[in-house]
């Protein structure tokens, strides 16, 4: 079967559960749009069973162009208060902004000190910053446990707090 997207997206056969928009209203997303609100549907179910990120073809379908470089929003906000219209010069923030519309995030955490961290995020960034958080966090413990503040070791203990 052919499809109409510009990306290949398997079509969910009927007799599998609709998990992909539990907790998401698309028709509050995409109002009026039933072409949109399917291809965000299309993109959930997608993210569900390749728990991978999405790439900007998929979503591009999701923005205004403005210019050759700047993109708005064309979806509504959560709550269906209005249209979102944020603007983006740059593909993955575009990217990442579709993906917190969809409630998805493909990046685990791994490293994180703090086993079993369940955490997810919607970009590499905020897991790295998670990680480096938690790493930190576990140094300035060691550090209080094993020497308890002195003039000497009170400076690089801020340091680290810091």
């Amino acid at each position: 079967m052919s499809s109409k997207y510009p990306y290949d997206v398997d079509e969910a056969s009927s007799d599998e559960e609709d998990t992909g928009t539990v907790g998401i209203n698309l028709a509050a997303l995409a109002p009026g749009n039933p072409f949109l609100q399917d291809i965000l549907h299309r993109l959930v179910v997608k993210f569900q069973r390749s728990q991978t990120p999405l790439v900007f073809e998929e979503v591009e379908v999701c923005f205004n162009p403005m210019s050759s470089t700047t993109r708005e929003c064309a979806l509504h906000k959560k709550d269906g208060s209005g249209p979102c219209l944020k603007k983006y010069g740059r593909l993955d923030r575009s990217i990442y902004h579709i993906q917190s519309h969809l409630g998805i995030k493909p990046y685990e955490c791994t490293g994180c000190p703090n086993p079993p961290c369940t955490a997810k995020f919607s970009s590499l960034n905020q897991r790295e910053t998670h990680k480096n958080d938690a790493e930190n966090y576990v140094r300035r413990r060691t550090l209080l446990v094993t020497e308890p503040p002195t003039a000497v070791n009170l400076e690089r203990i801020l340091d680290l707090a810091l």
